[in-house]
């Protein structure tokens, strides 16, 4: 009962026991009995009421306290999922720098081959020409011992020289072309000189009876008179 009912009684009840008639205390009670009812009854309907609405409040507060919890819930996985990404980002930009470390290693390991590479392909190269000088020079080698052989040779170091740097510019077939034309030339002149020799006017003094043939001087010396000196009137 609120102040305000309370007091309302007191004032009731006062009021009725200040009558000097039993029959006005006797109506007046049971007046103020009903009033006292009515507002008790209104008094238990608001408190009733105001029970339903503390039970409303109660239910909506619970219901906030479980999405509050539900939220609370989400946000902590929401936090422990964040936290594990974190991690997994971490652990991957360290595999990246690893992996980044490795490339740079491996592209200085190639660049480090790469320089032996064509260190090694220079001096392949080197190596290789040295092979085709002495291959070449083995050629040459062989052509002026064969020309040696056939008398081919001029008799001059001079001439030599000369004879060797034209056979070392020859294929094999110009090489042959080469020899084979001395040979004519030499058959030309020893047929000339068996000739000259019997009217002896060539000069030369050179025996060729038998087996005998001339020297590569003599050949040299018949080529340069051949060609170079002019014949007696």
């Amino acid at each position: 009962m609120d102040l305000t009912l309370k007091d309302e009684v007191e004032k009731i009840v006062s009021d009725i026991f200040s009558r000097k008639k039993d029959s006005d205390k006797k109506d007046m009670l049971v007046k103020a009995l009903k009033e006292a009812k009515i507002e008790l009854e209104k008094a238990a309907d608001e408190l009733i009421s105001k029970d339903s609405e503390i039970e409303d409040l109660s239910i909506k507060l619970e219901e906030s306290v479980s999405s509050f919890d539900a939220l609370n819930a989400t946000l902590k996985e929401l936090e422990e999922s964040v936290k594990t990404k974190e991690e997994e980002l971490a652990k991957v930009s360290s595999e990246l720098e690893e992996e980044k470390a490795k490339t740079k290693e491996h592209e200085e390991a190639l660049e480090k081959k790469d320089v032996e590479i064509s260190s090694i392909k220079d001096e392949f190269e080197k190596v290789s020409s040295e092979l085709e000088e002495i291959k070449k020079s083995a050629v040459v080698e062989k052509r002026m011992s064969a020309l040696e052989a056939a008398g081919l040779l001029r008799s001059d170091d001079d001439g030599i020289a000369c004879q060797r740097e034209k056979v070392s510019n020859f294929s094999d077939e110009e090489y042959e072309i080469y020899k084979k034309e001395l040979e004519e030339i030499k058959s030309s002149i020893i047929a000339s000189l068996k000739k000259k020799e019997k009217s002896n006017t060539t000069g030369f003094g050179v025996n060729l009876e038998g087996d005998d043939e001339p020297t590569v001087k003599d050949i040299g010396e018949a080529i340069k008179k051949l060609f170079y000196e002019k014949k007696d009137e």
